[in-house]
């Protein structure tokens, strides 16, 4: 028998270059890699300039001082970091992720690395330069443009992505990191900061500052946000955590389900889980005593409106007091619905009411409510009892059907107050007042205001000289591709036929020949009104915060390509 020799296993460089392509999921998270290298090094602010075909990151970390450590460290994946030396770094992996996105060349000290995975594999150049970098500076460019939409998406994520980091992160300029201390958190304890909202749409927690996932709310009872003071065990990729082996989340774990439990003991969530028990529980009697019957026709929420509001009993006659004092039960969708209950002709219930109620009809409700005031004899006094009798009867006085409700809408408009817009809507309001001067322009006249109206006989009308009004329904701009143009080219239409008017139009009127000849001559504006209007709608949502659809973002690549 030979005698045995002593050797270790190796890992072919094809493994590396698989490692270095799987593990780089988007190019936010990359970044994000590099922003956590800084940290690591010990810089005190990354900054991150980002364009549609460049990337550069920016510290003023210790870098690379010596020829060994770029062997070690740079050249070498995998070499792990010692105990406490780094706060996120584990095996030096994570830059390879950039190298996935991007052709790059990293300045430090005295030494220059261009990379360019690619065209050159996994060979690199290393060279010494004259002057010394300080930290360490990483100039990319892209091998694939990123679109205007993308370039948006990819900044919006570094933001959330970068917001809790312990030193400051700027992105194009503008820090995205912000002071955990001036933030308002729910509690927090020795191992994180928390804050919990029921609302929220994912639990999303933050390693260090840094975002590592998001789970859903169902996964430990709320959404909000939690941010660990002690390093999390996360996996190889750095985008989940390895919640059985890590003792920090676990407490933390524990600490938001005690939180859950104990805000649900204090006061239940009114989610549509509750709304049908106690929809059942109203209709079948089934509580403890009239003190508590009492309190749930008062503060739970069964009945949901057209408008998708839940409201109590109690805030249900509350609600059809302000309106016109009518009240529509619907079983089934109609189309009139959504017009009589927004122009408060009348509350309009939504089907789901009747579902919750085992598609009982209001009548019905109103009469078992009624009659479960006589299963507690100990009610609280005869003003209860008659105040609930008060309130049945009025929201029975006050049912219509649909049809009845409906019966002004065709001879009749209301103007519609800015304050009564829902806040998508002041958007679209603020965008169409702001570009109605391109038509104005091209039908030759003065800019007018741009005013709302609820009409069932026009889209819209005008005085003639100094206002408009135009339908409500043409504030609504869908988010699917496509459609934002093509309801902004019918805003666009709508408003040429006003400004052709120099009188008031009313709600029903007859044009000349010679109208329609002057509308037909400039209807060439309205394609470049409904790309200026989009593009304008996309950068106000975003100023106003709101969620960038595909519709919209769809447009903003549209538009590039017009301006390319």
């Amino acid at each position: 028998m030979q005698p045995q020799e002593k050797r270790e296993f190796r890992i072919h460089k094809d493994i590396l270059w698989s490692i270095i392509k799987s593990q780089a999921g988007t190019l936010q998270k990359a970044i994000l890699e590099l922003v956590m290298n800084s940290i690591d090094a010990g810089a005190s602010k990354v900054e991150i300039a980002l364009a549609s075909n460049t990337l550069q990151v920016t510290d003023d970390g210790k870098g690379f001082t010596s020829r060994q450590e770029i062997e070690e460290f740079f050249e070498t994946f995998g070499t792990p970091h010692q105990e406490g030396d780094a706060r996120y770094g584990r095996f030096r992996m994570g830059r390879g992720q950039i190298m996935a996105f991007t052709r790059n060349k990293w300045r430090s000290g005295r030494f220059a690395m261009d990379v360019d995975i690619r065209d050159m594999g996994l060979a690199y150049h290393l060279a010494e330069t004259p002057a010394a970098q300080s930290g360490c500076s990483i100039s990319c460019e892209l091998y694939e443009s990123l679109k205007p939409s993308e370039l948006i998406q990819t900044q919006d994520a570094l933001r959330q992505l970068c917001k809790y980091a312990p030193i400051p992160v700027l992105v194009n300029g503008e820090q995205v990191s912000v002071d955990l201390d001036k933030e308002k958190w729910t509690f927090e304890d020795d191992d994180a900061w928390y804050l919990l909202r029921e609302s929220a749409r994912s639990l999303d927690v933050y390693n260090l500052g840094i975002h590592v996932t998001g789970y859903p709310t169902s996964f430990l009872g709320t959404g909000g946000i939690v941010v660990s003071k002690h390093q999390l065990q996360v996996n190889f990729a750095r985008n989940d955590i390895l919640a059985k082996e890590c003792k920090v989340w676990k407490r933390i774990a524990a600490r938001v389900q005690a939180h859950v439990k104990s805000t649900e003991e204090k006061a239940p969530v009114q989610n549509e889980a509750y709304r049908g028990v106690m929809m059942d529980r109203l209709l079948s009697g089934q509580f403890e005593s009239g003190e508590e019957f009492y309190d749930a026709l008062v503060s739970a929420k069964v009945f949901t409106d057209h408008g998708g509001r839940h409201l109590s009993l109690f805030g249900l006659k509350d609600a059809i007091d302000k309106t016109s004092g009518l009240l529509v039960d619907l079983s089934a969708g109609h189309a009139k619905a959504d017009r009589v209950h927004q122009s408060r002709l009348a509350l309009v219930l939504s089907p789901r009411t009747r579902s919750r109620a085992d598609w009982k009809t209001m009548p019905e409700i109103l009469k078992r409510i009624e009659q479960n005031t006589k299963l507690f004899p100990d009610f609280g006094g005869w003003c209860r009892r008659e105040k609930i009798q008060q309130v049945t009867q009025t929201l029975e006085d006050a049912l219509v059907d649909i049809d009845t409700a409906a019966r002004s809408l065709s001879d009749q408009h209301r103007i519609v107050e800015d304050k009564e817009l829902s806040k998508e809507e002041r958007v679209a309001l603020k965008v169409i007042s702001h570009t109605s001067a391109i038509i104005a322009r091209a039908a030759g006249v003065d800019d007018r205001t741009i005013r709302v109206c609820e009409c069932d006989s026009a889209d819209g009308f005008t005085d003639g000289f100094s206002t408009i009004f135009i339908e409500r329904k043409f504030l609504k701009i869908g988010g699917a591709q496509g459609h934002g143009f093509h309801a902004f080219h019918a805003i666009g239409s709508l408003l040429l036929h006003e400004f052709g008017h120099d009188n008031a139009s009313g709600t029903g009127h007859d044009h000349p020949q010679e109208f329609y000849q002057a509308f037909h001559d400039k209807v060439d504006v309205l394609g470049v009104y409904a790309y200026q209007a989009l593009n304008y709608w996309v950068s106000e949502r975003r100023r106003a915060g709101m969620r960038l659809r595909v519709g919209d973002t769809h447009a903003m690549d549209l538009m590039s390509l017009q301006t390319a």
